[in-house]
């Protein structure tokens, strides 16, 4: 859901998304990348403060962004 409290669920990937990461609205990563594997990921996201961040998964196809909110 958005906003995420604990974790960040990510579905519907396509195109051999290998890597996911999170980052603040100044761009800057807010951990390491999480590797991803078949097409859904979930994310702990308990460690980031309450904000707007980006949420960028990474492949053979290029990139896609999503913005979430943390509460």
């Amino acid at each position: 859901p958005n906003p995420a409290t604990h974790t960040l669920h990510v579905a519907g990937m396509v195109g051999g998304v290998t890597h996911i990461t999170v980052y603040n609205v100044l761009g800057q990563a807010m951990g390491p990348a999480v590797a991803v594997r078949g097409t859904e990921a979930t994310i702990d996201v308990r460690h980031l403060p309450a904000g707007t961040y980006v949420v960028a998964g990474s492949g053979e196809q290029g990139v896609a962004r999503a913005v979430f909110v943390k509460e």
